[in-house]
């Protein structure tokens, strides 16, 4: 018994399979809702005139006397045709279709079938029933709400003792009704199937689970064990005839393909030894030329100073590309032409093919290890240690890739001569012990390895290579489990086991480290586009016309998608090889974004956010035209500033909830049980919500009644200042001072508001002033009114009041009032009239006195001459 050929390495070409998959699902489209345009029924045929009273046996009519003609009898009415039977043939014969192929997949399955690939194959069998299945049984269930709305129409059927209803309506609704239950008898059978089909695939992956498990923990002799190279050793011969076989037929199967034939010409011949000579050159051009080539674009070279981040990633990720992606690419170019040629026979086209797998294998991981460890540049290491150390974890990586790829070269050549059991279990299990002790041996390399940090270079901050590894202790202790638990395995036998487990290692690590790397470049790079005053992203910002913060947060999103993206395709690939097949996975992520049933609710996440497209489209037509309004319209009118602040406020609230309402009906709410939802939520509201919507309410009635308005001046309790904004829930306040003051919008409706421009902007000044006691108080007065008058910022009407308030105790005590065209300008004017009159008391000669106070010192003579004189 071989080792199952799923436990083999998986091949490159499977994780690139595995990768488009996952992006051919985000570009994947499937209709949301399937509409079917309803065709007009049939025009109902023409009916023959009745036959006469006096018809003879012979058909003959008895024309009747022209006086007294028979009355016509009305005509019967036209039988509508099905209107769904000839709509519905294309889902009726898909369905049967599909009914064969669970019944065929059924009946194999009752065979208890243990081929992996019989199983897989019935799989595939069953993917165009999950794909097609669900837009089939929208499109009838669609059918179904359109028959239905029609026999609504008709109304109910009479009861007993009832007028009857016309001959037409009964046949349409006989019609209807008969259409309604076939269409409802072919969406049933569509809803079994689909389910069915679900129920097969569900079985047929524990089946392969259960096989993949069973051979996996399924126990052989260990690799040292003396009577397994007993009995392996003396078939190593014969498995060299084999080869050598191989090889023979090969080459005969070469010669002969190059041969000219009737089904080659010799111009054929010419033409397919061109494509390959033409791709060997292309291929040792890409290896030995342009890979320099490249290398030179961005070469890591030893420096006195340390790169950067961003230098150090992007090096590292450019290597990858330079030496691990290009000569794959030149190997996979030659091995597609010697394919496409057809010269090669099949055995030995698949011994070329698994030869370039191996070698594909050691040179991309190979480029890994030289690219995170940099050995001949130090300074652009990605791991913090010493240059030994480096050295010596480079050597053991690379004999872990020449190993891998040796084993993959090795497991597919011995499928290809049928080798015996006793030679897999040799192969797996030396590979097993060889990986788990190099593993072992690259762990404690960097474990002892000391950190430059710790060296005495440690004062040398700036010449520290990025410290990605020191968080790593768990992973040490992790892998250190998995490579004992890997030679336990070996030991015990379960050889199979441990070489799966191996090879996956190796894949993982390679996959995690690539993912890791671009991610850390990514991250840089977004970084530093953030980071940089100059450079390309104010480059963007100017060309797209935005703000270089709107432009950073685009970065920053976009290089966040990436990363998600990343660790979602770096999961999957890592996963897929321990039993998790990829059209399980694309049929779960179809199914979670196109729908998931929860009993009669589907929930599709395609459906959301197609609706939160349209709400966002509708916000976004709000927006423009609210844009247009305050920019282009509502200047032009004469309203005042408030009122064109409302009614742009007011059309944001109506677009608000136009596209609100718009993306809830797409989405398949219905907006009559939504009512009946709020209302349920209304007992809610009024306990646990009952401010917010109070604030709500609060500032539709501020819109309404505007007794606040945008641009006002107005006081709230001890805070005073514009309103510059009335939101849903509060009103913004910007004071004098440049500070905003938030204020609940139920505070300005039920609260004691003072604002200074509800009907008008005009306003009213008060300036206080004294004057000494020998002043001419009527001439102060004159003074006063002068001034004011003189102002052009004072109305002439009300005209401005001098007024003598009172005798103080230092000065007469004289008081301003002037009314003021735009109360907005109190603070200036006063300040001028302040100026105004302090200049013209200077004038005038007019005191303004000092506070004036007697003051009575009591000392020591005066107290013993108050004494004497008691």
């Amino acid at each position: 018994m071989a080792i199952p050929s799923n436990m083999a390495p998986v091949s490159a070409r499977r994780w690139l399979q595995a990768l488009l998959l996952l992006a051919a699902f985000a570009i994947q489209m499937s209709p949301l809702h399937a509409q079917t345009a309803d065709a007009p029924p049939p025009a109902a045929p023409s009916q023959s005139g009745p036959v006469g009273e006096g018809a003879g046996p012979s058909g003959d009519a008895t024309e009747p006397p022209a006086a007294t003609p028979a009355p016509a009898p009305a005509p019967e009415p036209a039988q509508p045709a099905p209107i769904a039977a000839a709509q519905i043939d294309d889902e009726r014969t898909a369905v049967a279709e599909w009914k064969g192929i669970v019944d065929r997949v059924e009946a194999a399955l009752r065979r208890q079938l243990d081929d992996d690939q019989e199983l897989a194959q019935l799989r595939r069998e069953l993917d165009p029933i999950r794909s097609a299945a669900p837009t089939v049984i929208s499109s009838l269930q669609d059918r179904v709400r359109i028959i239905e709305e029609r026999t609504t129409q008709l109304g109910p059927v009479p009861a007993e003792g009832e007028a009857q209803e016309a001959p037409a309506v009964r046949a349409e609704r006989e019609a209807l009704n008969a259409a309604l239950a076939d269409v409802r008898g072919v969406l049933s059978q569509a809803r079994v199937i689909l389910v069915q089909s679900e129920q097969l695939e569900a079985r047929i992956s524990e089946r392969r689970r259960d096989r993949f498990t069973a051979r996996l923990f399924e126990r052989n002799r260990a690799p040292f064990e003396p009577s397994l190279w007993r009995d392996t050793l003396p078939q190593f011969p014969q498995l060299q005839r084999r080869f050598n076989l191989l090889l023979d037929e090969g080459t005969r199967g070469a010669i002969a393909n190059l041969s000219p034939s009737p089904e080659r010409t010799a111009s054929d011949i010419n033409l397919r030894l061109a494509t390959i000579v033409l791709s060997v050159i292309a291929g040792a051009a890409l290896v030995f030329v342009g890979r320099h080539r490249l290398a030179e674009l961005y070469r890591r070279v030893p420096r006195d100073s340390a790169p950067s981040r961003l230098e150090k990633f992007a090096g590292a990720t450019w290597l990858v590309v330079v030496d691990g992606l290009v000569p794959v690419f030149a190997i996979s170019l030659v091995i597609l032409a010697v394919a496409g040629s057809g010269f090669l026979p099949d055995r030995l086209m698949t011994f070329v093919r698994s030869a370039a797998t191996g070698v594909s294998f050691y040179v991309f991981l190979r480029a890994i290890a030289i690219a995170v460890l940099a050995p001949r540049a130090p300074s652009w290491r990605l791991l913090d240690m010493p240059h030994e150390a480096a050295w010596k974890l480079k050597r053991v990586l690379l004999v872990i890739a020449a190993v891998a790829g040796i084993d993959e070269f090795l497991n597919s050549t011995f499928d290809l001569l049928a080798a015996s059991l006793s030679i897999e279990v040799l192969r797996s299990g030396t590979f097993a012990l060889t990986t788990a002790a190099l593993g072992l041996l690259a762990v404690r390399i960097i474990a002892h390895a000391r950190p430059l940090g710790e060296t005495e270079h440690a004062d040398a901050d700036a010449d520290q290579p990025v410290a990605v590894a020191r968080s790593w202790g768990w992973a040490r202790a992790a892998l250190t489990l998995l490579f004992l638990a890997i030679l336990a395995a070996t030991v015990l036998g379960y050889v199979a086991l441990a070489a799966y487990a191996s090879t996956h290692v190796v894949l993982a690590g390679a996959i995690i480290t690539v993912a890791t790397l671009l991610v850390l470049f990514t991250d840089e790079l977004a970084n530093s586009l953030v980071n940089s005053e100059t450079g390309p992203a104010s480059a963007i910002a100017r060309s797209l016309g935005l703000s270089r913060s709107a432009t950073d947060q685009i970065i920053v999103i976009l290089s966040g998608v990436f990363r998600l993206f990343l660790i979602v395709a770096t999961v999957v690939m890592v996963l897929l090889p321990w039993g998790f097949d990829t059209r399980q996975w694309t049929g779960w992520l179809r199914g979670a974004f196109f729908g998931i049933q929860v009993g009669e609710i589907t929930i599709s996440f395609s459906t959301i956010l197609s609706a939160l497209a349209i709400f966002v489209v509708g916000l976004l037509a709000t927006r423009t035209i609210q844009r247009w309004l305050d920019t282009r319209y509502l200047p032009r009118t004469s309203l005042d500033i408030g009122l064109k602040s409302s009614v742009s406020t007011a059309l944001g609230y109506v677009g608000f909830l136009v596209a609100a309402a718009v993306a809830v009906s797409f989405a398949g709410f219905d907006l009559a049980s939504l009512a009946i939802v709020a209302g349920a939520l209304s007992v809610g509201i009024g306990f646990g919500l009952q401010s917010i919507v109070n604030n709500f309410v609060s500032g539709l009635i501020l819109l309404a009644e505007r007794p606040v308005k945008v641009g006002d001046w107005i006081k709230v309790g001890e805070e005073q200042g514009y309103v510059r904004r009335i939101s849903v829930r509060a009103t913004e306040i910007q004071t004098f001072d440049r500070a905003t003051v938030i204020v609940p919008n139920s505070d300005l409706i039920s609260g004691t508001v003072k604002n200074m421009m509800l009907s008008d902007r005009t306003g009213r000044i008060r300036i206080p002033i004294g004057v000494g006691y020998d002043s001419d108080p009527d001439k102060v007065r004159d003074v006063l009114l002068e001034v004011a008058r003189d102002h052009p910022g004072i109305l002439a009407f009300p005209e401005p009041r001098a007024y003598f308030l009172d005798f103080g105790a230092s000065s007469l005590d004289f008081q301003l009032y002037a009314y003021l065209s735009d109360v907005d300008n109190s603070l200036s004017v006063s300040s001028d009239l302040r100026y105004a009159i302090l200049k013209r008391f200077r004038e005038e000669g007019i005191e303004i006195p000092f506070p004036q106070s007697d003051v009575h010192i009591r000392g020591p003579l005066s107290m013993a001459s108050a004494e004497k004189s008691k």
